[in-house]
This record gives structure tokens, sequence and C-alpha cells, in this order.
């Protein structure tokens, strides 16, 4: 987006060039100069507007509306899906104030940018109060690889998962804990996985937690675009780990509401 706000402003500049250039033509007049400007964007247009063109593409709002409202109070939610629901979701919370019990995290940035750190002060200090002992050891391995100094994979994975875990521990109590079905693997293997549509919900072992059956509905659009390629990847996914996780659970209840 900034790139595209940079090259606005040079093709602006040189389009008031060329229109100061083409007036000061005495054999030029201004409407031929206009015309002759306006045959650059509309070529542009013509040829790219069908490729862009985003107003039939529901997929973020669908995809994340539906998450939320099947949210309970006070969830925290641990997502990679940047593009279309951890994106979509902090418009949805901070712009038009849907849901703002709910506390949605970036998995990557929280594991790779020490100033998330400092945005989750703001956005949801009672975790950073709860597990500052093992955010701190964590942040103290993350600071060697954000500036290249010397530093062990095994430690600073290690100190990933311990955080992961306190994270998950210590929020269960009064947070329903939440994730996206691709990173299952990286939290605690002790505690309980079960499936909640698009998503997995966390708890202890001894909890009985009902499943929820998926309830996604995204409004027709297919274009060969990546975005939409990931989110079917990511659908068939759910749909095939919540069959087998049926298949070991025969006797489980869904959650009715």
């Amino acid at each position: 987006m900034l790139s595209y706000f940079a090259l606005g402003l040079f093709c602006a500049a040189g389009f008031l060039s060329a229109a100061i250039w083409f007036v000061q033509k005495r054999s030029w007049k201004p409407f031929a100069a206009a015309i002759v400007l306006a045959v650059f964007p509309a070529v542009q247009i013509q040829h790219n507007y069908a490729r862009v063109d985003q107003s039939s593409n529901y997929l973020p709002e669908d995809f994340t509306q539906s998450i939320m409202k099947n949210l309970p109070q006070h969830a925290l939610v641990f997502s990679g899906l940047w593009d279309y629901f951890v994106s979509p979701s902090i418009y949805y919370r901070y712009v038009e104030r849907q849901r703002p019990d709910v506390t949605i995290l970036d998995y990557q940035l929280l594991k790779n940018r020490s100033w998330y750190f400092v945005q989750m002060q703001r956005t949801c200090p009672w975790l950073l109060e709860r597990c500052r002992p093992s955010i701190d050891a964590f942040l103290a391995e993350l600071d060697k690889f954000e500036h290249d100094l010397p530093f062990s994979p095994e430690v600073i994975q290690e100190r990933w998962r311990e955080m992961l875990s306190d994270f998950v521990f210590k929020s269960l109590p009064d947070h329903p804990v939440f994730i996206d079905g691709r990173i299952v693997a990286d939290f605690p293997a002790a505690i309980q996985s079960t499936p909640y549509g698009m998503l997995v919900r966390l708890s202890l072992p001894q909890e009985n937690v009902h499943y929820q059956l998926l309830t996604v509905s995204i409004r027709p659009w297919t274009p060969d675009d990546i975005i939409v390629k990931d989110f079917e990847d990511y659908k068939s996914m759910m749909y095939y780990g919540t069959l087998r996780w049926l298949q070991v659970h025969p006797q489980a209840e869904p959650l009715r509401r």
C-alpha cells in the first residue's frame, strides 16, 4: 500500500508536469492536452480493473464474522491466518467495535517480533501480567535473534513453547482458548484439543468440552487467487481433522445453542 501511495504521488507530479508542458506549447490547446492525458489512466483501468476488482470478495468478512459471532465471552484466540481472519478481525474489533471482549493474537508476530509485546500491553495487559516470567525469558532469546547475535535455536524454541504453555494454562480459568488448526503442534500435548468450527478449542483434560461443527458460510467468489486457494486448503484440513477427531471420540456430543 505504501508503494502504491508513493507511485501515485509520482504519477500525479508527472501528469501535472505534462499538462503544464502541453499548455505552454502554443500549438496545443488545453482541451487537447486533457484528452491525451486522460488516455493513460483509461488504458490502465481497462487493462487491469477486472484483474484487481475485489468488490465481490466477501471471504475475509464472512470467515471472520462466522468465527467471531460464535466465540464465547472473553475468548483468547491464537491464529496465523492473517489474510482472512487476523487482519479483518482488527478492523471489526477496533473500527466497528465488534466483540471487544475477545482477544485475537497474531501467531507469527508473537513468535518473531518483540515490538508485538509492546502492543499487547495495550490490547491484553492481563495476559502479560500473568505470564511475565515466561515472556521475559522468551524475549531475552528473541532479542538475540532480532539483533543477529549468537543464539541457540533449541533454546529459543524451548522458551517459545514454555511461553505458549504458560499463556494457555494461565488463561483457561476465565478465558476460553482457541487456535487455528495449523498451529496445534506448537501447543502443549497435555492439553485437550476439540474441534470448534474453523478453530480448535484448548481445554484441560478433565473438562467436558463439546465440539462444534463447521458453520462458516462464504459468499461465492472463485478467481484464480492464492488467498482463495489457501482458504480452501485450510477448510479442507479442518473438515478432515474434524472427521478424524469424531472417529476417535464417537460418543462426543456437539455444542448445542
